[in-house]
């Protein structure tokens, strides 16, 4: 589980501004940034994820959080409107991923 520091702030006001929602989404949108900051921190090994991948977090949960009602479906098809899914949520970072996978933290006393 996550680091009870971590408050998402930052985040939520991003992924609220971006989809344009209201306060009375908050519980979801934090639910959904917790689960890709899981995502996230469990794909590059690490206790937590480093403030410059933070961004993956946000962006990742804005398209799980657009996603909801379709999980599992690769598309979704309406008249002549279709939808493609990606079914790997972190596919498009994972090239700037691989970069900090099980890379050993710098610390600095």
């Amino acid at each position: 589980m996550i680091n009870n520091e971590i408050t998402f702030s930052a985040e939520l006001a991003t992924v609220k501004k971006v989809l344009e929602l209201e306060n009375s989404k908050d519980d979801i949108i934090l639910e959904v940034l917790t689960l890709q900051y899981e995502a996230v921190r469990g794909y590059i090994g690490r206790e937590t994820v480093p403030t410059e991948l933070m961004y993956i977090v946000t962006e990742s949960a804005i398209a799980r959080y657009n996603r909801r009602g379709f999980e599992g479906a690769e598309q979704f098809d309406r008249d002549i409107l279709r939808t493609k899914f990606s079914m790997d949520l972190l596919k498009p970072y994972k090239e700037h991923l691989d970069r900090f996978k099980n890379k050993p933290l710098v610390r600095f006393r």
